[in-house]
């Protein structure tokens, strides 16, 4: 219940005066001297109580919390009375009429009183009992005018019959049809080894491929170092060899930076591992692979496979594989 008593009044004016400056709220000592100030010496002595009662709840850093807690709404309110009562071991009332002094000094007057309605406020107030029964209902032949004839009431119809069953959900699409089989050209002989991949798992199909530098650019920095190679010789004669050597030096770099080896397809995905330049050594520590989600393919007349990112290029005379991979690939994503 909202307190509206002089008392209050004049205690929410003092406490408004001693906290002009917000920090003397959280200062008990400084408060109090403020409101004993702000209520002169008899107010001061006859709301002793009172002011003891405010000067504790600072103490309980009740309006540092007041302040603190955004939004502030009624159940903060009134948890924060609980909160004090119980700290302190006042009364509901007492606790409440505290809450509600500091709630209006800091700006929250509207939500202190809407928290605490005054006693009668929110029930309207009940009409006084009749001292006459109700009357009873009158019957339908008392209600017609002399001479009105009461309204026919139609024949009931037939009885309704049984209800139509609903019809159920449409039929949903059916099972995709099986796609084409995948073809995998047959293995050249220089890799017939590789009848299972790394993991052992059966080969699908197996085509050489190269990773590293591009293949159209090999090819053509191929024929820059053949006329390089060539030109010298023929224009300038034997002094020429040395840019021969020169010539035949960057072809090894150029061989050495595109890795031929053999591209296996199996049931889970692809895995390159590389040979050596004569393509008679494979170099398993050096293989690399993805599973068919990860792996993308370009076709063209030079055809890129990524495998996690990593390229690898198979040439035109190996489109069938690619094909399959690329067929492969779409199927499981």
């Amino acid at each position: 219940m909202q307190d509206v008593s002089e008392d209050f009044r004049t205690m929410l004016a003092a406490l408004r005066v001693a906290v002009a400056t917000p920090a003397d709220a959280d200062r008990p000592g400084r408060l109090r001297q403020r409101l004993d100030e702000a209520l002169g010496p008899e107010d001061s002595v006859r709301l002793r109580r009172l002011a003891h009662q405010v000067v504790a709840a600072s103490e309980e850093n009740l309006p540092h919390d007041l302040r603190r807690i955004t939004p502030l709404t009624t159940q903060s309110l009134q948890r924060l009375s609980e909160d004090l009562a119980a700290a302190r071991g006042w009364s509901s009332e007492a606790a409440q009429r505290t809450t509600q002094l500091w709630a209006s000094a800091l700006g929250f007057g509207d939500l202190a009183a809407s928290s605490w309605p005054r006693d009668g406020s929110s029930a309207p107030p009940s009409a006084p009992p009749s001292a006459f029964p109700p009357a009873a209902p009158l019957p339908l032949s008392a209600t017609l005018l002399p001479g009105a004839r009461p309204a026919a009431t139609p024949p009931a119809g037939p009885p309704p019959g049984p209800p139509r069953p609903s019809p159920g959900p449409p039929p949903g699409p059916g099972p995709r049809p099986p796609g084409p089989a995948l073809s995998w050209p047959p293995v050249p002989k220089n890799l017939a080894r590789h009848t299972a991949n790394l993991a052992g798992e059966p080969a699908l199909g197996v085509t050489l491929a190269y990773a590293g530098m591009s293949l159209p650019l090999c090819v053509a920095l191929g024929v820059a170092m053949t006329v390089v190679l060539c030109l010298p010789i023929l224009v300038i004669g034997a002094a020429g060899g040395m840019l021969s050597i020169v010539a035949i030096g960057g072809a090894k770099l150029l061989v050495s930076g595109l890795r031929r080896g053999a591209l296996v397809a199996s049931t889970n995905g692809l895995e390159f591992t590389p040979y050596d330049t004569s393509l008679r050594k494979p170099k398993p520590d050096q293989s690399f692979g993805a599973v068919w989600s990860q792996v993308t393919v370009e076709e063209g007349r030079v055809s890129v496979l990524r495998l996690a990112g990593r390229r690898v290029q198979v040439g035109p005379r190996n489109r069938a594989f690619v094909a399959a991979a690329a067929a492969r690939a779409r199927s499981v994503r």
